[in-house]
C-alpha cells in the first residue's frame, strides 16, 4: 500500500507539534498522521477534501474542547473513531459529547507518558475502526501476488527446473492451453524426478562423486519428461474474496507456504505467508 493511500490519523490541535510528532513516532508504519493547526486551517473543509478524494480516516483527534469539529465530522466519516483530549476543567462540559456518542473516548490531560496514557487508547480505537471497515488488505485480493510464476501442462520438467532456478519459487502454478488453472508443481517433485534411487547409486559404485554424476545425467534427461504426471491436480486454493485470517489459519494448519488464488477456474495469482505478514504489519 502506498503512503498516499494509507489510512489517516487526523489531529486538530493548536498544540499540534508535540502530539503530532509523538503519534508519528508510533504510527509511522501503516498510517499517515496529518495535523491541522486550529489557528490557520478550516478542518471541516479539509475533511470534505479527503472525502472527495476517497481517503480513509481511521481516527480523528481534537484538542479543542468542547469539539464542534468532532461533532460535525460524523456525517463525513461515520466509521472513523473520535478522541477528544481536554484539560480537567473542560472535561465535565465534554462529557455531553461522550454521552451522545459524538466521541468515542475522552482523555483528560496529561497524555504523557504516551506509552501508558495515550498509545493504549489509540491502539484500541484503531482496532475498533479496522473491525468496522472492509479494508482492501483484509481480503486476499488486496495482498496477493498477481504475477504468479506459471508453467504450461505440456511443458517439460527441464523447463520447470529452469523456471524454478531463475525465479527462486518453491511451487509453479500449472495452466493449460486455455489458461485454465490445472494444479501445482512443487520444486520437491522436480528434484525427486532427477534424483537417482539407492539401487542406481550402488550400481554406479556407491560413492558420492559417482552419485552426483548420476544426478547430473538424470537431470539432463528431464528435457524429455513432461510435467503432467507430477502435477498436484486438486491442491488447496483460496478465493480472492477470502479473509486473510482464514488464509493464515489454513497455511498454518496444513503447513503450506503459498496458495493459488483461483476464481471460476482461472488463476488470478498466489498468496504466501510473507504477504499475510505484510498485511498484518500494515494494520498495526
Amino acid at each position: 500500500m502506498s503512503r498516499e493511500r494509507e489510512p489517516i490519523i487526523l489531529v486538530h490541535s493548536g498544540r499540534a507539534s508535540a502530539l503530532g510528532n509523538t503519534l508519528r513516532q508510533r504510527y509511522v508504519e501503516g498510517y499517515r498522521v496529518v495535523v491541522l493547526d486550529g489557528e490557520t486551517a478550516d478542518p471541516l473543509a479539509q475533511l470534505h477534501s479527503y472525502r472527495t478524494a476517497n481517503e480513509q480516516i481511521a481516527l480523528l483527534i481534537d484538542e479543542h474542547a468542547p469539539s464542534d469539529f468532532l461533532e460535525q465530522s460524523n456525517h463525513l466519516y461515520p466509521n472513523g473513531r473520535r478522541l477528544l483530549i481536554a484539560d480537567a476543567p473542560e472535561a465535565e462540559a465534554a462529557l455531553g459529547l461522550l454521552n451522545r456518542h459524538t466521541i468515542d473516548y475522552l482523555l483528560v490531560r496529561p497524555w504523557s507518558p504516551p506509552e501508558t496514557k495515550l498509545y493504549p487508547i489509540i491502539d484500541e480505537l484503531l482496532a475498533e475502526w479496522r473491525a468496522t471497515v472492509g479494508m482492501p488488505f483484509m481480503q486476499v485480493r488486496g495482498i496477493m501476488t498477481v504475477r504468479a510464476v506459471r508453467i504450461r501442462l505440456d511443458d517439460t520438467l527441464h523447463r520447470a527446473a529452469e523456471i524454478i532456478a531463475l525465479s527462486g519459487v518453491g511451487d509453479l502454478m500449472v495452466i493449460d492451453d486455455d489458461n485454465n488453472f490445472v494444479g501445482v508443481l512443487s520444486v520437491g517433485d522436480v528434484l525427486r524426478a532427477a534424483m537417482p534411487d539407492t539401487a542406481e547409486i550402488m550400481s554406479e559404485g556407491g560413492t558420492l562423486e559417482q552419485a552426483f554424476r548420476l544426478f547430473l545425467r538424470k537431470g539432463s534427461e528431464l528435457m524429455y519428461k513432461p510435467v503432467a504426471p507430477l502435477v498436484i491436480r486438486h491442491p488447496l486454493v483460496v478465493d480472492p474474496d477470502d479473509h486473510v485470517a482464514k488464509v493464515a489459519a489454513l497455511m498454518l494448519e496444513k503447513n503450506i507456504h503459498r496458495l493459488p488464488v483461483v476464481k471460476d477456474g482461472r488463476l488470478l495469482g498466489t498468496v504466501g505467508r510473507t504477504d499475510v505478514c505484510q498485511a498484518v504489519v500494515g494494520t498495526l
